[in-house]
């Protein structure tokens, strides 16, 4: 390297970002700015230049060793971790995305960098922690080949310990569901728990049953219970009926199952179900329309809205229902004032109705509960119909036949009394 004057501005078509554009002055480390003008030993922007294009520099190691240096010395002194080190680190994780030749070096540096992170500044401390969760997941694709300094990441920032451990564990899904997510009164819920361990270690215990525990919305506690999981050491499944002594009353319930002597992580998951609640619909405001407005009971409704299926499986959220992710996504929503989502069936329409005429029933009870989470946290649900098909023959019978039986099923399960839903049929055909 060995320039002395500062790093002036280097002009270079096509390339926006240039790293001897930034201000390196500006940025301080143990030798005071970072830009050349106190010497070569505080030169980062050509440490950074060396390290990026390390081929070029591979039959000169001289070189690439004392790009390390300034790297190792300047921003990190007597284990205290300068300023400069935050601007430093995304290019770090570049070169490494890049596979560098140094890539080993590099990781080892950034390892440094965030063992020494508490001596910044707390807003530099925070700000380099985020850079670093956002590089989460190239972060554990190094394990096995950089293992130490992805252990180091893991113990000095905490929001990678838990993606870590279950990386290391190996892959596993505990998941819940109701398999219909709306009961009528007096109707017990069931839930099917299915435990997937697609590579099971030799000698591991594949847990056999599962805790489960039903919660009202206020937390109260009114059924415990376990279910048997049987099947492949791969994937074991169960049912479980939440029956209780006395009738469930209409609401909102929270269930959580847990496999507490599994050897991995997750070991528990949440999901939950509705007692129809009609009051809770019937006490929605009534929706009309005028020629420039929405209005909700008679008052202009502007509207603050987003598409919104589910935040765990997206469009599958009618098949595989989970309304306690509902409510916490819905919750969300609300404090930050949006007061209507759309939402609809996009594909997959097969699985609604399989055969003409017959809608699956537990599809009609995902509907249900979506509706009636929404209504909980006082949101208005505009359900789409859509046709995303070419308009052939055959297929344009089965998208007529399937639009006027589901329509008709859906809408007249909300009519009565519907105040939370509107009703949009849309239908789009290309080709």
């Amino acid at each position: 390297m060995g320039r002395f004057e500062p790093t002036g501005r280097v002009d270079v078509p096509g390339m926006e970002h240039s790293i001897a554009q930034l201000p390196w002055g500006v940025w301080r480390g143990a030798f005071g700015p970072s830009d050349g003008s106190v010497g070569a030993h505080a030169n980062v922007a050509s440490a950074l230049s060396v390290l990026r294009h390390a081929p070029l520099y591979a039959g000169v190691p001289a070189e690439i060793d004392e790009a390390f240096t300034v790297l190792e010395r300047h921003p990190l002194r007597h284990s205290v971790l300068y300023p400069v080190a935050v601007t430093i680190v995304p290019f770090l994780f570049d070169f490494v995305r890049r596979r560098s030749i140094v890539s080993a070096r590099i990781t080892e540096l950034i390892a440094e960098y965030v063992a020494a992170s508490d001596t910044l500044e707390r807003p530099l401390h925070d700000r380099l922690h985020q850079i670093v969760v956002d590089h989460m997941s190239e972060i554990l694709s190094w394990i096995g080949r950089y293992d130490r300094p992805v252990a180091a990441l893991a113990i000095h920032v905490p929001a990678l310990r838990v993606p870590y451990l279950a990386v290391l564990e190996g892959a596993s899904e505990l998941d819940a569901r109701p398999v219909r997510a709306a009961v009528e009164p007096g109707e017990a819920a069931i839930l099917r728990v299915i435990l997937r361990r697609p590579v099971p270690r030799a000698g591991e215990l594949v847990p056999s049953r599962a805790r489960v525990t039903v919660r009202t919305d206020a937390g109260a506690e009114v059924f415990a219970g376990e279910v048997d999981l049987t099947g492949p050491r791969e994937m074991r499944a169960g049912l479980v009926t939440v029956r209780t002594e006395a009738a469930l009353a209409p609401g909102l319930y929270h269930a959580e199952v847990s496999t507490p002597d599994a050897p991995w992580h997750p070991r528990s998951a949440a999901t939950g179900f509705w007692v129809k609640d009609e009051a809770l619909l019937g006490a929605g405001p009534r929706l009309s329309a005028s020629r420039d407005w929405l209005r909700a009971d008679g008052k202009v409704l502007p509207v603050v809205g987003t598409t919104y299926m589910a935040s765990d499986v997206h469009r599958k959220f009618l098949f595989e229902p989970n309304p306690h992710v509902w409510d916490r996504d819905f919750a969300y929503m609300k404090r930050q004032g949006i007061n209507m989502v759309r939402t609809g069936l996009w594909t997959a329409w097969t699985r609604v109705m399989l055969d003409p005429g017959a809608v699956d029933e537990n599809v009609l009870s995902a509907l249900d509960a979506y509706v009636l989470t929404a209504a909980k946290h006082g949101i208005l649900v505009c359900f789409n119909f859509f046709a995303f098909i070419c308009d052939i023959i055959v297929v344009s019978f089965f998208i007529r036949c399937f639009f006027s039986v589901f329509a008709r099923a859906a809408v007249v399960r909300m009519i009565a009394p519907p105040p939370s839903v509107t009703r949009q049929q849309s239908r789009t055909v290309n080709g």
